[in-house]
């Protein structure tokens, strides 16, 4: 799994939770006290919800808040060390398809930093940090190498 919003985190634990409980949306957000707009936006990872709401959902779901913040940072470094340990291979695949004549040491930086924003999905401060470069570096880079 890329590099991730912690909302989107959050929202798929959740959703997995509820589903795992054998939870209806409707039931969630009649008990919780939210509109179904809130709760599927939250599950969708495009509304961070409030530590209030966030209660109420991991209270309906026999959890506390504490449990799903662990269980969203143990995925996450899970799945970046992972996702990251792919990288050097998909650079290596890369090189060795290239004619002779091509700057091989441009194109493994094109495709190092074309994986890193892929992981970041896009984010070039993210990518930057994979890459232990500076922000500004980055975008420079991606700039000269006419990276997509």
């Amino acid at each position: 799994m890329p590099v991730v919003s912690l909302s989107a985190a959050v929202g798929r634990r959740l959703q997995q939770l509820r589903l795992n409980a054998g939870l209806s949306r409707a039931r969630i957000v009649r008990k919780a006290r939210l509109s179904a707009t809130t709760l599927q936006s939250i599950e969708d990872g495009l509304t961070q919800p409030s530590l209030g709401t966030l209660s109420a959902i991991a209270g309906q779901l026999g959890t506390s808040v504490a449990e799903v913040v662990r269980e969203v940072k143990r995925a996450t470094v899970a799945t970046s060390a992972s996702d990251i340990s792919m990288v050097p291979e998909q650079i290596g695949r890369a090189i060795v398809a290239l004619p002779d004549g091509v700057d091989k040491l441009e194109v493994a930086e094109a495709a190092a930093i074309r994986c890193a924003l892929e992981l970041a999905k896009g984010n070039k401060s993210a990518a930057a940090r994979l890459l232990g470069a500076q922000r500004q570096a980055l975008g420079r880079r991606i700039g000269r190498l006419r990276v997509r």
